[in-house]
């Protein structure tokens, strides 16, 4: 056989295959590929993999448990809707400058990111600056940055940017909550 001939060949095989196995659907939030029984959301990981190489964090520091900064976010929000925010625990902080991200899982709320601003001693909760749920099947930190610039737009561009939701986070889950918080 001809090399152009099995190239073409080659290329159609590709395209049947492809047309067999993958669709496009619209859904609420916009277009998902489907790739068998798996939705994917081609736009959250283009957005997800743009952040990722265009971000500046050498202003954000991740800080650990066990840091005075960390405690007393913790301790706001479990005091932030008590009884039910009692259980809550901090998996990630971010900060720059003021202001701070925390992800929370707790046994009795959804998980959430949470933005708090640091005033002197007194660390705050931003009321509107709190994202809790799931997005899946979309790709998780594009939607919680969006929604955190809208709500908190005095966020620093870098923090938000810096946010990081595992893909194995439960704010990018779908499924049940976890029943306990991960250590």
């Amino acid at each position: 056989m001809k090399r152009h001939v099995a190239l073409v060949a080659l290329v159609v095989t590709a395209a049947v295959v492809i047309d067999l196995h993958v669709d496009w659907r619209r859904a609420d939030n916009g277009v998902l590929m489907r790739v068998g029984e798996q939705d994917v959301d081609v736009w959250g990981q283009m957005r997800e993999a743009w952040t990722v190489f265009s971000r500046r964090c050498g202003r954000v520091q991740t800080l650990r448990a066990g840091d005075p900064v960390w405690e007393r976010a913790q301790a706001t929000i479990r005091d932030y809707s008590p009884p039910d925010s009692h259980s809550a625990q901090v998996v990630d902080l971010l900060r720059q400058d003021e202001w701070l991200l925390a992800q929370v899982v707790s046994d009795r709320l959804m998980p959430a990111v949470a933005a708090l601003k640091i005033d002197g001693p007194d660390i705050s909760l931003v009321p509107r600056g709190v994202w809790s749920g799931n997005t899946a099947p979309w790709v998780a930190a594009p939607w919680v940055r969006d929604y955190l610039r809208r709500q908190v737009p005095q966020l620093p561009q870098a923090l938000t940017d810096c946010l990081e939701i595992a893909s194995d986070s439960p704010l990018q889950r779908a499924g049940p909550l976890p029943t306990k918080a991960p250590r």
